[in-house]
C-alpha cells in the first residue's frame, strides 16, 4: 500500500432529498470511529441507485459488466488488484483501477462511481489517499446542511 493511504469501505448510499439527480456514498476508513475517517462522495443518481443495489448483493447490468471485465483481465494474464481514490484539485476526486500484469502493474482511470462499484461487486480492496480525510476538528467545523442530514441517517454503531 502507498504511504499515507488507508483501506476504506463503502458503508451506504443515500439519494439526496433536495436534489433527486444526486446521491451520497458513505465511505469510512476501516477500523476508524470518529477520528476523521468518514468521507461522503457525491454521485449522480444513476450511480447511487446502482450502488445501492450492489451493496445488497443484487445483480445490476453494471455488476455483470464488471465481472466480465475481470474475466477478460484474467484471460489476458492480468488480475484486478485494487481500486484507488485520490484528491484531484479542490473538491474533485480521481479514481483508478490497479491491474497486476506479469511485468508489474498498470492503473486505468475510471469514474468514482465505477470505482466504488468495482470494490463492492468484485470485493476488491478500496484504497484512499489520506489527504481525502480532513482532520476531525476541521471536518466537524465544515459540516452543514444536507451533509449533516445525510450523516444523521447513518447507523455508525458498528464502527467501533
Amino acid at each position: 500500500m502507498r504511504p499515507g493511504w488507508s483501506e476504506v469501505e463503502v458503508r451506504g448510499v443515500r439519494m439526496c432529498v433536495g436534489d433527486p439527480r444526486q446521491a451520497m456514498a458513505h465511505v469510512v476508513r476501516r477500523g476508524s470511529s470518529s477520528d476523521g475517517g468518514v468521507l461522503c462522495l457525491c454521485l449522480c443518481a444513476s450511480d447511487g441507485h446502482a450502488l445501492l443495489h450492489e451493496l445488497r448483493d443484487q445483480e445490476t447490468s453494471r455488476s455483470q459488466a464488471l465481472r466480465l471485465a475481470s474475466r477478460i483481465a484474467e484471460a489476458l494474464g492480468g488480475r484486478l488488484a485494487a481500486v484507488h481514490l485520490a484528491a484531484h484539485g479542490a473538491g474533485l476526486l480521481r479514481a483508478s483501477l490497479a491491474i497486476e500484469i506479469a511485468s508489474g502493474s498498470i492503473e486505468v482511470p475510471t469514474e468514482p462511481g465505477q470505482a466504488l462499484a468495482l470494490a463492492v461487486c468484485l470485493k476488491l480492496p478500496l484504497l484512499a489517499d489520506g489527504a481525502l480525510f480532513p482532520p476531525a476538528r476541521a471536518e466537524a467545523e465544515s459540516l452543514g446542511g444536507p451533509l449533516v442530514a445525510f450523516l444523521d441517517t447513518l447507523d455508525l454503531s458498528g464502527l467501533n
